[in-house]
């Protein structure tokens, strides 16, 4: 669900604030419970959208990052 000021999916809202916990906490220490705070969604909500848990998040924030990194460069370029 997205609105006018949020312009990400659901899915990507996730990731962003799976991201900012990472950021904050590193990856061995970020748990599901810091993204439903980041987030302000349910931890059923997290698993419905990654069903592997944790390991998958973590997983696809990872490859979500680069791919916004990998973007941002060719802009550059």
């Amino acid at each position: 669900m997205t609105t006018a000021s949020d312009p990400l999916s659901l899915h990507d809202r996730l990731l962003a604030a799976t991201y900012r916990c990472v950021e904050r906490f590193g990856m061995a220490k970020t748990t599901i419970d810091d993204i439903v705070k980041e987030s302000g969604v349910s931890r059923a909500t997290i698993y419905r959208q990654f069903p592997g848990g944790r390991d998958e998040v973590l997983l696809e924030t990872v490859g979500w990052e680069l791919a916004n990194y990998f973007n941002q460069l060719a802009d550059q370029v």
